[in-house]
């Protein structure tokens, strides 16, 4: 992202990833709630961490939200164990809403540039169509090109993976602001894959119904 918003730090600089492992993520569930005199039971643990998608931002919220659930405010005296995953499912719904306005925003600004650009196959809408429905694993490792082009083949015919390869080298331009902010999905042109760099963007889809406004321009194209 950095070399995306300064093309100078090109060679000068090292990507290093800032994921976490699932145990990496239970350690830190783990300490987190020593310090607070509360113990998550392994399952939740589990629950927790694999809803945290590598990511120790999401699982701090996910923690902090579930204590709010439970009305646990403050340090507590005794040792309370937390193992209701149903209670991890409520705190994630009101995370998820309240990514609501963050993400729409996100389809507002990327649908807004697919207008601005001559598109009569709906190649734009078409990819990202594909890649916001890319299976999680398949987000977290990276999505193919070629896995994009045949699954955006298949929904319409016209298009092409030398002009799918194009456009996707200007994803990162239809999303963020005018101060470089609001990237979500990065493409690689080295590895020829596109990776969901904001892993928010997972919970949030996972626990809203969300109808995207680039099957809208689908639709338009269609008509």
């Amino acid at each position: 992202m950095l070399i995306y918003l300064n093309p100078d730090l090109s060679g000068r600089i090292e990507e290093v990833s800032v994921y976490w492992s699932n145990d990496d993520l239970k350690r830190i569930l783990e300490q987190g709630g020593n310090a607070l005199g509360v113990a998550f039971e392994d399952h939740f643990a589990d629950a927790c961490a694999n809803l945290s998608y590598g990511n120790a931002g999401i699982l701090q919220a996910l923690a902090l939200k579930s204590l709010d659930v439970l009305g646990i405010t403050e340090e507590v005296s005794g040792n309370i164990e937390i193992s209701d995953k149903q209670v991890l499912q409520t705190a994630a719904l009101h995370y998820a809403d309240q990514l609501n306005a963050l993400y729409q925003q996100f389809a507002r600004r990327v649908a807004g540039g697919i207008r601005n650009r001559q598109d009569s196959t709906g190649i734009y809408a078409h990819a990202m169509a594909v890649i916001v429905e890319a299976p999680d694993e398949m987000c977290l490792k990276g999505i193919r090109l070629e896995h994009i082009y045949r699954v955006a083949h298949a929904r319409e015919s016209r298009i092409q993976k030398g002009n799918l390869r194009t456009i996707l080298e200007k994803l990162e331009g239809l999303q963020v602001d005018e101060e470089g902010r609001g990237l979500v999905v990065a493409y690689n042109e080295a590895d020829e894959e596109v990776t969901v760099v904001d892993r928010q963007l997972l919970l949030y889809r996972r626990f809203c119904t969300v109808r995207w406004p680039w099957e809208d321009l689908i639709e338009e194209i269609k008509a």
